[in-house]
């Protein structure tokens, strides 16, 4: 019986990997919370989150929607303030501006967290959340969820999900080293 070099058998996971990673709906983010249990609620993101819109939305709302995160403000919603910003392909840093859970629509449901503001944007845009931090403008009862990744997507003013993340550099360089393997298998 033949057996496959170690390269090969790599290359072939590595593309399953990368094709169950680019498949996603959602974008992965750190998030780190803090505060909340009678205090102002804080979340700090530390790195970037790509979308693509990939859907027409209904403006001018726009909302980043963190699924399953808890109706942490109790079915209300909060202005805030902070240094969270995103760009729409490469423009000016546009502030967020409010926090809201409880609300149901669309892709959206009384179990998430959203943010966001009004902006104008368009199918194929490029959307890029800068990492930051931003806080509730009042206190908030509830506890502050378990930090670590959050799935995310973009959701217009009716809550449809309208976006699609942008692969990440590793996932693209991991998607390319497969297809190098299944090439060189072929061999």
């Amino acid at each position: 019986m033949k057996t496959r070099p170690n390269y090969i058998k790599a290359g072939i996971l590595a593309a399953i990997v990368s094709f169950i990673t680019i498949s996603s709906t959602h974008a992965a983010v750190s998030v780190i919370w803090s505060g909340g249990n009678g205090t102002p609620l804080s979340c700090t993101f530390s790195q970037p989150a790509l979308f693509t819109i990939s859907a027409n939305p209904v403006e001018p709302g726009m909302a980043f929607v963190m699924p399953g995160v808890g109706n942490l403000l109790n079915n209300r919603a909060s202005s805030v303030t902070g240094n969270l910003t995103f760009t729409i392909d490469g423009g000016v840093s546009l502030p967020i501006t409010n926090i809201a859970s409880g609300f149901s629509g669309g892709a959206v449901t009384s179990n998430d967290t959203l943010f966001g503001t009004y902006a104008t944007y368009a199918l194929g845009d490029t959307i890029v959340l800068n990492p930051g931090t931003l806080t509730t403008s009042g206190n908030v009862t509830a506890a502050p969820p378990v930090n670590g990744p959050v799935d995310m997507y973009i959701a217009d003013s009716n809550g449809n999900n309208v976006s699609a993340p942008v692969p990440e550099v590793s996932s693209t360089l991991l998607c390319g080293l497969g297809a190098l393997g299944l090439l060189r298998r072929r061999r």
